[in-house]
């Protein structure tokens, strides 16, 4: 079965890496006035009410998926000194741990899309960081429409945002 998934991501191309990510990483693909955001989080970064350690289920992703767009609209932004890019839109997409019998989730995708038609000072920023070990960083590569031309970043607890004018200006 894996073998299949993968000779399908290989004919896909890029269309399916976004779904690929692991968690803790994400990209971010500049197109004309647009940036399309994958961002792979563990669902203690946007847990909330769980208790700590807690695993999240599908069923309390289902039942609390309003909730967690919400924290993701709150703990993700885009912003330049023209005022936050405007978002067009979001979708969260749950992923099962593979040895999970209680349909536990191992990390949650993010899929965004912002308008950048203001400002080329853009920043990114998140709040969004898990407790478990690794959850405190996330691995970031910006990249062009083709792929052609990437940067990548790294995001902290202690520094949770990257200036990306350099990348925008350079587009």
């Amino acid at each position: 079965m894996r073998a299949l998934v993968f000779a399908v991501a290989l004919c896909l191309g890029n269309a399916v890496q976004a779904h690929l990510l692991p968690a803790q990483h994400a990209t971010l693909r500049f197109v004309g006035s647009r940036v399309y955001l994958v961002l792979a989080i563990r669902p203690s970064a946007l847990a909330g009410s769980l208790a700590p350690g807690a695993p999240m289920t599908s069923d309390e992703f289902a039942a609390r998926y309003d909730e967690l767009a919400q924290r993701v609209i709150q703990g993700v932004t885009l912003d330049s000194a023209a005022g936050s890019a405007e978002l067009l839109d979001l979708r969260l997409a749950p992923t099962l741990a593979h040895d999970s019998r209680r349909h536990e989730l191992d990390q949650i995708t993010v899929l965004a899309v912002f308008d950048l038609s203001r400002g080329s000072d853009l920043v990114f920023a998140t709040e969004l960081f898990g407790s478990e070990p690794g959850g405190d960083r996330y691995e970031i590569i910006c990249s062009d429409r083709d792929g052609r031309r990437r940067q990548s970043y790294v995001l902290t607890r202690d520094e949770p945002q990257v200036n990306l004018q350099s990348f925008v200006l350079a587009r």
